[in-house]
């Protein structure tokens, strides 16, 4: 009987330890995230997403506009987002709310902005669209109307005196890049505001305009910002948003496979964690890296 009661008090030690040890990653937090709903920072999101899930977390994602997403975050009402291109995409809205949010730096660096046609325009400035407005039709198929790219159009627009002589339309990114495809094929004159990472530059024959006023910006990168007091709140949160990071070698396939595999965004997230586990390792807490072996 005595040897009974010690093999019995031995498992119910064990199992105490064990719940402890379970309560340990047994959040139950929920994470709130906003993007952008660019190919870019849908696959970013996406990606940790899923490392928040293998974490025990419950992930909220709000796929908005640019200054919805930073009046979200200035508010509160998200605790992050992996998809602010500092310093010159975002810059209209960074400056304004900079002392509402904590910057935790580069997630990704060597990104670009700019006007682009394609490579048969004979064309290779931004100053040398004046005066040729009638070849473009007078207008620039542009993307959504408030983000921080839009934004620098018409900056630059205005500051190389081309606004009387073109229209910026206000679309999105599948109509711009729609319209991009139909004038390659018929081979017309096209400008867009375009961006790198992009897969539209494997897919296209399209060059960069050169902006010798560097008003839409030089090589930017993209940070993580959070909202104020997230690491008192939640420092495992705080810790794997502060160390996320990936670069080209990363970025490049995953953003090519989810444009080739529309609507498969989240499974080709949890497929690029399952392959890539010893990264995922250095973003996350140490009690967490055991969930990626």
């Amino acid at each position: 009987m005595k040897r009974l009661f010690i093999v019995i008090l031995i498992i119910f030690i064990f199992t105490l330890l064990s719940c402890d040890k379970n309560d340990d990653l047994e959040i139950s937090k929920t994470v709130k995230i906003a993007y952008v709903n660019w190919i870019g920072e849908t696959a970013a999101t996406n990606v940790i997403k899923v490392v928040f899930e293998r974490m025990g977390y419950k992930v909220e994602i709000f796929p908005v506009t640019a200054s919805v997403m930073y009046q979200y975050l200035a508010s509160g009402q998200i605790d992050g987002m992996v998809s602010a291109w500092i310093p010159t995409a975002d810059k209209f809205y960074y400056e304004k709310l900079k002392d509402k949010f904590i910057d935790l730096g580069a997630n990704y660096e060597g990104t670009l902005q700019g006007f682009v046609v394609p490579s048969y325009v004979t064309i290779s400035s931004i100053a040398e669209l004046k005066g040729r407005g009638a070849e473009f039709g007078n207008k620039i198929v542009g993307i959504d109307a408030g983000s921080g790219t839009q934004l620098s159009v018409e900056e630059t627009l205005k500051r190389y005196e081309l606004d009387k002589e073109y229209e910026l339309i206000p679309s999105s990114e599948s109509v711009m890049l729609a319209s991009l495809e139909s004038a390659i094929k018929k081979n017309e004159w096209i400008v867009v505001p375009l961006w790198k990472p992009h897969w539209a530059f494997a897919k296209y024959d399209v060059k960069f305009l050169d902006d010798p006023l560097l008003s839409m910006g030089k090589s930017e990168s993209v940070h993580t910002l959070v909202r104020l007091k997230l690491k008192e709140d939640d420092p495992d949160a705080y810790y794997l948003f502060d160390n996320f990071y990936w670069d080209d070698s990363l970025v490049l396939p995953l953003i090519d496979k989810n444009y080739k595999e529309p609507g498969r965004e989240y499974k080709n997230a949890i497929e690029f964690v399952d392959k890539n586990k010893e990264l995922v390792k250095s973003w996350v807490p140490d009690k967490y890296k055991n969930l990626f072996d």
